[in-house]
């Protein structure tokens, strides 16, 4: 036993082990708690009465990898406002059929939406490599004019119609939809992002539709003159589809000037005042800016 002094202990002595190192036991001394020496470690038993098992050699401690690192990154998410608007009003008619003086008359009725302002949010969660659930929420209130031409039958005279034109004007029409969208951000640079989406959507309409209209004739009945028009407000749901693409420009490390481009589309179906039914397109080109946030 290397030591200072050699001492030599017998066989079967126990002694404390304190540590190993390489092939050697540190060991402290029998009957001298103050006394230390190395054993090699071929020469040793393990075990023996109040003896512990000798502890592992000494290695340099090996770091493990922090639950973050084996996690990954944290997921990225982004948070963007912007006002807009439809730059392409929409135009749709629906004819109906009506009896008067037992003839049956006819009256189409041209709806155009007028711009409307748009006010846009929507969120994100990275799901992998820039890959975004995402989702938006649109609302766009406005009105809409409407065009009335109608046949109108004659009292006195069989298949002598009568011309009927008139117009109603700021019907309201209000416009929710719902986006839900898988989304890809493109960083071009550390500035310039680019985000391109798509996926189903989600619209709710609420908007007045002309059911009839008061004129006025006089003998000998030959023509008829516009006074008024009656509406109802209707509401309806469906399911369409959008696309989208936004150029970010990062004028902070999480802040963006966002420009969005969308495009959405869906088909509404409403009751007419004589039953049958007519389709009410919904959606359209939307343009805006905002603000994103990046995080």
């Amino acid at each position: 036993m290397p030591s200072n002094v050699l001492t030599t202990v017998k066989a079967g002595t126990t002694l404390q082990v304190i540590e190993r190192i390489g092939v050697w036991y540190r060991v402290r001394l029998p009957n001298d708690s103050t006394r230390v020496g190395f054993i090699l470690a071929r020469q040793v038993e393990p075990g023996g009465p109040g003896a512990g098992t000798p502890p592992p050699e000494s290695r340099p401690a090996q770091s493990r990898p922090s639950t973050a690192a084996r996690r990954g990154p944290p997921r990225r998410a982004f948070l963007a406002a912007s006002g807009g608007y439809l730059p392409s009003p929409l135009q749709f008619d629906n004819t109906v059929t009506f009896t008067e003086f037992v003839e049956q008359g006819s009256r189409k009725t041209t709806y155009t939406n007028q711009r409307s302002a748009v006010v846009d949010v929507s969120y994100g969660v990275e799901i992998h490599g820039g890959l975004f659930a995402a989702g938006a929420v649109t609302r766009s209130t406005g009105s809409a004019d409407a065009r009335i031409d109608e046949q109108v039958p004659h009292p006195f005279q069989f298949n002598q119609m009568r011309t009927l034109t008139g117009a109603a004007t700021d019907l309201p029409r209000d416009e929710i939809a719902v986006h839900v969208q898988a989304a890809q951000l493109l960083k071009i640079n550390k500035r310039l992002h680019v985000l391109v989406a798509a996926g189903p959507s989600f619209f709710k309409l609420k908007q007045a539709f002309v059911t009839d209209v008061a004129y006025t004739q006089e003998y000998p009945y030959d023509t008829v003159t516009f006074t008024s028009a009656t509406t109802e407000l209707q509401e309806e749901n469906a399911v369409g589809a959008n696309a989208q693409a936004d150029l970010i420009i990062m004028v902070a490390k999480h802040v963006g000037v966002d420009l969005t481009t969308r495009f959405s589309r869906a088909m509404l179906k409403f009751s007419g005042s004589d039953g049958s039914g007519f389709r009410v397109p919904v959606g359209g080109w939307q343009v805006g800016i905002g603000l994103r946030g990046e995080f």
